[in-house]
Parts: structure tokens; C-alpha cells; sequence
């Protein structure tokens, strides 16, 4: 099984694939808008059903192609006003061509996994909204990743330092757009997507290992991206071509978003499950 993005010239296709019992492809579909009224009267509420249904759409998947990947964060985070998006399920029980997008409030409609040991592997999770007609608030926002070629290692760049993070790392990044909307509307099978002129979300979160001697990166990262305000300057990410990527400019998001561990029996190693970084605009 497999399930084809389309978003104009772009198109990638998704094999459906986990492991024995995983749900991969999953339609719900619901009334939102339908209004029970309760005590009117009778044992039994009456309805009025007179707007749109919503239909949300979650898969389960693996690329083998780290372009690939890339192709399809940058359609999820991008936005036109004249181009739809669309799904082609390519099952039986479903339309040949679905207009879809990333499902609205959800910073993280789409996730992708790198895990470290594997070459052009990545683990994807979507999920998007049905919708039956576009009204854009918005300009065409379109947003190309930057690419690489090359071997890493994963830098952080930080006042005038360069902290090697290693290359035996596990990545995931999560894009969406929280601030669209699915709008009901009457009479009509799907809601109108509106698209909000506001900024996607797009987020690395970053684990990796350092023995004792990498004290220096890890203070080096304390005191100078969360001891010291960075005012409007990020710092960058450099994946130096490990998954096809390139530079990114972020800041660290959220209230624990760099956590150092030290573990029982491990007192060489100093692990780092969590670094969160957010993708700002350079």
C-alpha cells in the first residue's frame, strides 16, 4: 500500500509500512457542527444537521530516500492560494484524488524519524484534513529546505563557536500549521480551508551521546544559548549534509528543551535525549 502527495509540480509517494498490527491508513469521520438540542420537551434530544462533516486522515509509513523526505516537509509547510494539496489513498474504499492539507491545529501533522545506523530510512507519520473548496487570507508562502551533500557531523553554531553534536544521532522533525482553519459550512459534504497568512511550526528535536570529555560542548551550550539572551538572533543548526540537510537558523523552544542525563553504570558518557530546537526565520 502506498499514499501519493500531490502539491503542484511536487509529488511523493508513501509506502504504508510498520511493523505486524500497526494501523497504517485511518479515516474518522465526524460531525462537528451538528447541533443536539437538549431539553425541549421530549425523552430524546432533536438534531439539526444542516453543515459540513470533517474527515481527518493519519497514515503510517517509511521513506527510502532522504530527498524524498524533504520534498514533503516542504509541502507541508507550504501554502498557495490557487494550488491544492491532495492525497490519492489508492484503496478501493476511497476517491482516486483527495484534496487534502496538514490538519489544522496540529504543530506536528507531519514527523519524520531519522534513527542513527540506517542510511535513506525515515519513519513518517501525517496526518491531514479533507476540505472541499480554498479561501486563502494569505500570500503563496513557499518553503524550500535547505540541502547538503556531505558526511556531518551536525554543528551547532553559537558566538562565533562551532559545537560538533556527532553523527551518530537521532532526529525527529515535526512540521505544521496550527493557525489554519477547516471552516464548516452549510450544505456542503467538507469544510473550507482557510489558510491563515501566519507562521508554520517546524521543529528539530535532537538526541545524541558525549563521553566525559565533551563537558566543554556541553557547557559551551549552556552558557551561551540559555545562560545568555539571544535577542532576535537564532543560532545555527548544521546537519553538514547528514540527511541531505543543510543549514538551518532556530532557537531552543519550550521550558525543558535541553536536558542532560548521566545514567547508573555509564559514568563516562553524558546523554543528551533532548534538544528542541525550533526553525526561525534567518
Amino acid at each position: 500500500m502506498n499514499v501519493t502527495f500531490n502539491q503542484g509540480a511536487s509529488s511523493v509517494s508513501l509506502p504504508l509500512i510498520d511493523e505486524g498490527n500497526t494501523p497504517l491508513f485511518i479515516s474518522d469521520f465526524g460531525k462537528p457542527n451538528q447541533t443536539i438540542r437538549e431539553g425541549m420537551g421530549t425523552i430524546d434530544p432533536r438534531v439539526t444537521d444542516e453543515w459540513s462533516s470533517l474527515r481527518n486522515f493519519n497514515m503510517v509509513g517509511k521513506l527510502f530516500d532522504y530527498d524524498e523526505a524533504i520534498d514533503l516537509a516542504d509541502m507541508f509547510k507550504s501554502i498557495f492560494k490557487d494550488v491544492d494539496m491532495t492525497i490519492q489513498p489508492n484503496l478501493p474504499e476511497y476517491e482516486d484524488e483527495i484534496k487534502a492539507f496538514a490538519q489544522a491545529g496540529n504543530g506536528q501533522a507531519l514527523s519524520l524519524q531519522y534513527d542513527p545506523g540506517y542510511k535513506d530510512y525515515i519513519q513518517v507519520e501525517a496526518s491531514v484534513t479533507q476540505y472541499g473548496e480554498k479561501l486563502g487570507e494569505h500570500p503563496d508562502a513557499v518553503y524550500n529546505s535547505p540541502r547538503q551533500t556531505g558526511n556531518g557531523p551536525v554543528q551547532l553554531k553559537v558566538a562565533g563557536k562551532t559545537i560538533d553534536l556527532g553523527t551518530d544521532l537521532t532526529v525527529t522533525r515535526t512540521i505544521g500549521r496550527p493557525s489554519d482553519v477547516f471552516r464548516g459550512r452549510p450544505g456542503t459534504a467538507y469544510p473550507v480551508f482557510v489558510g491563515k497568512a501566519k507562521s508554520a511550526t517546524d521543529r528539530f528535536s535532537i538526541g545524541f551521546q558525549k563521553l566525559s570529555d565533551g563537558v566543554d560542548a556541553m557547557n559551551t551550550i549552556t552558557k551561551e544559548v540559555f545562560e545568555v539572551p539571544l535577542g532576535r538572533n537564532g543560532i545555527g543548526l548544521d546537519f553538514n549534509g547528514i540527511f541531505r540537510l543543510g543549514e538551518f537558523t532556530v532557537v531552543p523552544e519550550g521550558s525543558a528543551s535541553f536536558r542532560q542525563t548521566r545514567r547508573a553504570g555509564e559514568n563516562e558518557v553524558i546523554i543528551v535525549p533532548t534538544l528542541d530546537l525550533r526553525v526561525i526565520q534567518d
